[in-house]
Formats: structure tokens, C-alpha cells, sequence
């Protein structure tokens, strides 16, 4: 760290090899408390990271299952994700207080999902190529819908939609 004479902030060098500070002296605001790598950086790694977490346990439990097969991984990530975000929000969100969900483990709805309801698997997987080919435009991306919107999580009220089907079912909903 080196405080400069003309304006007495203190910086420091982000230790990421790929940061686009190129090895510069940045500003210690741009660096979280006792971290030596800056907050651009930190959350890229910190994405990146989750990816390799999320993949090692599909790859832990569900391909040596055979419930999924090694090139389908891509996909049962995103459906990872997204049961694990179906779990939380309810939890945590105000807007789903009242709504149920059969499920407390992500990889346990995952696994319902894909040996259960196959045409939703196979939903999923189509969506999710889109979504991949489209360099991941956020309307392309598969999500989980509740058929029901006043219904709860369960087997029989999960569909497939993509973001911006969903996103338009919310739109009706609301100005009715």
C-alpha cells in the first residue's frame, strides 16, 4: 500500500493476473476489507467459483446416478440454480411468504424434476440451448414457473417457461 503526496489515498495492486487494472495501483475502495484482490475481480472469482461448486455436485450426484449424462451438465446447473433460488425466495422473500415448497434441497427437487416429469427435462434442455446460443440473453434463460401462481412448489405445479414467457405471466397476473 503507498499513500501518494498529492492526494493522500491509498492504493494498491489487485493480485488477479486477468484484472483490468493491469497491474496498476488502484484505490483500496475498490478492494473489500483485508482482501488483495479488488471487487471487480472478487466477484468474477466468486461467480466462477459457485460454477465449479455447483458442477462438482451435480457431477457427485447425479451423474454417477445416471440420472443425467457429463454433456448435459450446462443445463442441470441452470436447473440447479434455479430450484435453489424457487427454495430461497420463499424463504426469505415477503412476496412468498405463504407459498409452500415441497423441497429443501435443490438437488432433491432437481432429481424430481428430471426422472419425474421427462417432457419438463426435455423443456428444460431445449430452453436452455437457446438460451446458450443467444450468449445468454437473460429473456432466452429457462425458469421455473408455478402453473398455479397461487399454488405452491410442487411436482404437479412446475412448468417450464422461459424468462420472458414468465416474465409476461407475471404482467397478466398483476393487471387483473
Amino acid at each position: 500500500m503507498r499513500n501518494t503526496k498529492a492526494s493522500r489515498v491509498k492504493e494498491k495492486v489487485c493480485v488477479n493476473e486477468g484484472c483490468k487494472s493491469g497491474g496498476k495501483l488502484i484505490s483500496v475502495r475498490r478492494f473489500r476489507k483485508g482482501s488483495r484482490v479488488c471487487k471487480d475481480c472478487c466477484s468474477k472469482i466468486g461467480i466462477k467459483n459457485n460454477h465449479k461448486r455447483i458442477n462438482r455436485i451435480i457431477e457427485e450426484r447425479l451423474i454417477t446416478m445416471d440420472i443425467i449424462q457429463q454433456d448435459e451438465i450446462q443445463f442441470a446447473n441452470l436447473l440447479y440454480r434455479s430450484c435453489e433460488s424457487a427454495i430461497k425466495t420463499r424463504k426469505y422473500s415477503k412476496n412468498y411468504a405463504n407459498i409452500v415448497c415441497d423441497w429443501t434441497d435443490a438437488v432433491a427437487m432437481m432429481i424430481d424434476l428430471i426422472c419425474t416429469k421427462e417432457q419438463f427435462w426435455g423443456q428444460w434442455k431445449d430452453q436452455s440451448s437457446i438460451y446458450l446460443d443467444s450468449d445468454k440473453q437473460l429473456s432466452m434463460r429457462p425458469t421455473l414457473d408455478r402453473i398455479d401462481e397461487r399454488g405452491h412448489y410442487t411436482l404437479s405445479n412446475i412448468q417450464m417457461l422461459s424468462y420472458s414467457e414468465n416474465s409476461k405471466k407475471a404482467r397478466l397476473k398483476d393487471t387483473k
